[in-house]
């Protein structure tokens, strides 16, 4: 109800998160942790001063479920997570050292400068809104030797897609961000010179 809420009185619903990255588990992960099965998302790194920081989630703990639901993977962690509004409560239950505990956390809006700092960190890139509607995000700066300066992106290129998303905001941007920052491989859609290439961000 407060998803549709949201929608109704700002026409989109604005992603939270609870601070923390996390990665897929494989069967090998899964044998190490005392799981019968290969689901869950094992807990990576928890940033300073968010809810999951608050909420007493540390590195190496395994996310089983999030409000009930059983998590498969870090994409159905995020997935989930689009049902949740800022400030809302959310009830986890994790693995941690062999014992399954509950914790909760409150989500937290994925803010525009949260986003601009994570994509700097992870993908290496900043872009800007020049109100060129239909035309992307244009690429203003790289962080030397991160991905998109490897993979060979410029400054004044433009960033037309990100994964599914088309890029007409920042607003797009930083549901972007929230969607794939904990990916691996995001794939990109980029103009230069008048033409659009498909490249693919390895992290």
């Amino acid at each position: 109800k407060r998803v549709v809420a949201q929608l109704l009185d700002k026409g989109r619903v604005s992603p939270v998160w609870l601070g923390l990255g996390g990665q897929d588990l494989d069967q090998r992960l899964a044998v190490y942790f005392g799981l019968r099965e290969v689901r869950g998302m094992l807990v990576t790194e928890v940033f300073r001063d968010t809810p999951a920081h608050a909420s007493g989630l540390t590195a190496g703990d395994v996310i089983l479920s999030v409000d009930g639901v059983a998590v498969e993977d870090k994409e159905h962690y995020l997935e989930i997570l689009r049902n949740f509004v800022n400030d809302e409560a959310v009830d986890l239950e994790v693995l941690r050292q062999g014992r399954q505990m509950k914790l909760q956390a409150r989500a937290a809006s994925f803010t525009r400068d949260l986003a601009v700092a994570l994509a700097v960190s992870r993908w290496g890139l900043e872009v800007t809104e020049d109100g060129r509607r239909g035309a992307g995000l244009g690429l203003t700066a790289l962080t030397r030797s991160g991905p998109a300066e490897r993979l060979g992106l410029r400054p004044g290129d433009r960033v037309l897609k990100i994964g599914g998303l088309l890029m007409d905001s920042l607003d797009d941007y930083v549901l972007a961000v929230s969607r794939y920052r904990m990916q691996n491989t995001v794939l990109l859609v980029v103009a230069r010179g008048g033409k659009a290439y498909y490249v693919r961000l390895q992290l």
